[in-house]
């Protein structure tokens, strides 16, 4: 059984919210928001983002991938990383995404 026990506040089994910068780039939660607006952060470089292997991948190999100037909403949601790695399988896996593990972990599940 996994250690952490994660509680997300933005997506459940009938909803999600998601926010968009003002670049245009659509994230999950004010968590995902804050790493990627960082407002003194003049280099572009996303450290707590970059924490997440898959999430740095993505963003190297596809930077428009959230992007709602190049893409639709639809296909933004639609994505795996909404779709799969910000899921509740995910969560409880032993490698669950490490801003959520960061920012929305309960600790050990009961």
């Amino acid at each position: 059984m996994p250690l952490q026990h994660i509680v997300c506040h933005a997506k459940h089994e009938t909803w999600q919210e998601f926010m968009v910068t003002a670049d245009s780039r659509v994230w999950p939660c004010s968590n995902f928001t804050s790493a990627d607006i960082q407002p003194h952060n003049f280099n572009k470089k996303h450290p707590l983002l970059e924490d997440d292997p898959y999430l740095k991948e993505l963003m190297e190999t596809d930077p428009d991938w959230n992007n709602l100037d190049k893409r639709s909403m639809n296909e933004i949601t639609s994505h795996p990383f909404f779709v799969k790695h910000l899921s509740t399988e995910n969560w409880n896996s032993d490698n669950p995404p490490d801003m959520c593990l960061r920012c929305c972990n309960q600790g050990k599940q009961k």
